[in-house]
Parts: structure tokens; sequence; C-alpha cells
């Protein structure tokens, strides 16, 4: 008796994912500790540099189409890839595991070009009006829609929603781009990549 497709398909992924788990994790948790600033700041680019490698090994084995999202924003904007998606903080958020970081970064490029579409996806998520977010977005923003509070007496950072402040220019996709932007920005301190 064969099993159907699909369950081949589960099969597979779940065997890929086991073996890109053992293989990568200990690779990454294996980084020496730290002694000083300059040495931090090596490490620091080592264990970067590590974490591109594993994570890129891992991406290798996702099916083509949960990574074309991720593998377009390479070809169309790799500096912007290197710069806002390192992959450093996504191993960190899935607690140094490769393959996770690496699930969690392809979606994060898949839900990028959904939310900003096509045509913006792979600019840079700056306040211009020439990068990802357009006119009304920034707008949005400014008005109060959402706003990072100073941090909480221990230490994590804090957003506010005001729902109130949404302009009636801004659709729910407008408000949606706003809060990727926010949690782009929480995303880039490294206890939020590491404490939630």
């Amino acid at each position: 008796m064969t099993t159907p497709a699909y369950l081949d398909n589960i099969l597979l992924e779940q065997q890929l994912q086991a073996m890109a788990q053992h293989q990568l994790l200990p690779a990454l948790s294996s980084a020496p500790p730290p002694s000083s600033s300059s040495s931090n700041e090596m490490n620091l680019e080592h264990l970067r540099e590590r974490a591109r490698k594993h994570v890129e090994d891992a991406i290798r084995l996702i099916p083509l189409e949960r990574k074309s999202a991720y593998l377009e924003a390479k070809r169309r904007a790799p500096g912007l890839v290197k710069t806002e998606t390192d992959p450093l903080r996504f191993v960190r958020l899935c607690d140094y595991n490769a393959w996770a970081a690496a699930e969690r970064l392809c979606k994060y490029w898949k839900e990028r070009r959904v939310l900003f579409g096509d045509d913006r996806a792979f600019l840079p998520l700056i306040l211009t009006g020439e990068g990802a977010m357009n006119d009304n977005d920034i707008l949005t923003l400014q008005a109060g829609f959402l706003a990072l509070l100073p941090r909480s007496k221990s230490g994590l950072q804090v957003v506010f929603t005001d729902r109130r402040q949404a302009l009636s220019i801004s659709c729910t996709k407008t408000r949606l781009r706003c809060c990727f932007y926010i949690v782009n920005i929480l995303a880039e301190d490294d206890r939020a990549q590491t404490d939630g």
C-alpha cells in the first residue's frame, strides 16, 4: 500500500526539519563566550556570519513556494535583506534554532510582500515616502495610531495603540503596515530578540 502524496510531503518535511535541527543547532550554540569589548565585536560578527550561513543552509531545504518572497528580495534588494533582516536576529528569536529562524525569515518576506505589494515590499522601511511606507502609512503613524512609549521599569519596550487616532484615510492594510513597521523597530532591540 502506498501513502498519499500529501503524507509523503509531510513526512519528508519532518525528516528535513529534524535533519536541519540536528546539523545546524549545535554549530550555532558552540560559539565561544565573548571576553572583551573588541573581542565582543569580533565574536558578534563571527556569530552573525555563522548564523547567516546556517540559516541559508536551512533555507535551501525549504520548499520553493514557501521561500519565493525571500528569494525575490535577495535578487531585487540584497543590501536591504542584509540590513533589515539580519539572520542573527531571527536565530536569537528562535532560541538559536536555525531551521525555525529560516522558516520565520521566509515568512517575514512573504508577509512583507503581501502587506506592501510587489512595488514597495523590497524598498527600505523608512518614513520618507520613498521607501516601503507610503504617504498614508506615514500620516497614520504621525497621527499617533501607534506609539512607542518609554521603556517600562523592567526595561521592556511598550507599544501603545490608540484606535481613535487612526485617520479616516487609513484602511486596514495601512494600519497593518504601521504595525509591521513598529514591530520591525522593536525587533532591532537585542533584548526583544531573546526576551520577547
